[in-house]
């Protein structure tokens, strides 16, 4: 693993608000910022060589790519606790979930998934924290060799899984958890049932409450939960309790290859399709400025994340890492001033 040129471009404030954008150069499977020590954690594939199945930090600030902590074959999709303690990794090669101490930047703990009797180990799909319960782990389960790949969603006490899951087949292939920790919203995103689920948390594991078809319908379709509303990759909000459309914001792409992430502080939406960024207005919907293509992207990108209040990150198919700085909107220009009267009769 090597840092390449970090390519740094200034931009006019008036391309979709963005100041500066740097790109690093490194290959990897996911991306997640840890807001307590203000730094990105990567997962690198072992296609990398030296510094390959790692967690590797990078500093959003200057770009800097630094420490790493081996943690087992094929690293892939994270999930940080909500107390900064622990990052859960994805094992892709060894079908396993393994977690990192972040105070001590170890891997600690690695626990299997268990198996289908048909179709051998199930492999982490997705991975959610359970709010407040650092120890506690929802993964949405994969099968490898049939179609749909889905195996259900399990709950993991520290490594150890409840015995009640999710039925495979058509189910919540991705997870968000809600607000507490006995609430996650799921979505069948590999077939076209388009299910929006309701799973219910319990001491015994998990279960489907209820079923919404096609309030986002696409397959590969993302989401993120954030203030009781999930937005999903394909341009729509919802209500995630009352299960309802709360609005479309136009221009997004509907195939499911654009990536989200809200700003509900800022009260604005970010969407990326490919190399091109919109920024939406949370209450109104409607397009803030213009579209900005984000220079130099090389290949398809995924894993958008927001970094500190004013950054956001995402890597790409072709080995970058792209940061971003993302300056707080200028305010509206004031009202323009009441048109003159005419005087009236005398």
């Amino acid at each position: 693993m090597r840092l390449l040129s970090l390519c740094l471009f200034c931009l006019a404030p008036a391309l979709a608000g963005a100041q500066t954008v740097r790109s690093v150069s490194l290959q990897a499977n996911d991306l997640i910022y840890d807001g307590l020590r203000q730094v990105i954690y990567a997962s690198v594939p072992s296609s990398v060589g030296v510094g390959g199945n790692t967690i590797t930090m990078i500093n959003p600030a200057t770009g800097v790519v630094g420490r790493s902590v081996f943690v087992g074959s094929e690293p892939g999709k994270l999930a940080l606790s909500d107390d900064a303690q622990y990052l859960y990794v994805g094992l892709n090669g060894a079908a396993a979930i393994r977690r990192v101490d972040l105070q001590t930047f170890t891997a600690t703990q690695q626990f299997s998934l268990g198996s289908d009797p048909i179709f051998g180990p199930f492999y982490p799909e997705d991975i959610a924290v359970a709010p407040g319960q650092a120890l506690v782990v929802a993964v949405s389960l994969r099968r490898l060799g049939v179609s749909p790949e889905h195996g259900g969603v399990a709950i993991f006490d520290n490594g150890v899984q409840r015995p009640v899951r999710t039925q495979a087949h058509k189910s919540s292939n991705v997870i968000e958890f809600g607000a507490t920790a006995d609430r996650i919203y799921g979505y069948n995103n590999s077939s076209t049932e388009y299910g929006f689920r309701r799973l219910s948390v319990t001491p015994s594991g998990v279960t489907e409450v209820d079923l919404v078809r096609d309030l986002f319908s696409s397959f590969s379709a993302d989401m993120v939960f954030d203030a009781g509303r999930v937005f999903a990759s394909v341009g729509k909000v919802i209500d995630a309790e009352a299960r309802t459309v709360l609005g479309t914001f136009g221009g997004v792409a509907s195939s499911g290859q654009s990536q989200v992430r809200p700003a509900v502080d800022r009260g604005i939406v970010y969407f990326l399709d490919g190399a091109a960024l919109r920024v939406y207005d949370l209450q109104t919907f409607v397009p803030l400025g213009a579209v900005f293509t984000v220079p130099g992207v090389s290949g398809d990108t995924r894993s958008l994340i927001r970094v500190g209040q004013s950054g956001l990150a995402f890597r790409t198919s072709g080995g970058q890492v792209f940061l971003l700085d993302m300056p707080a909107s200028p305010p509206p220009p004031p009202p323009p001033p009441p048109c003159p009267t005419a005087p009236g009769p005398a």
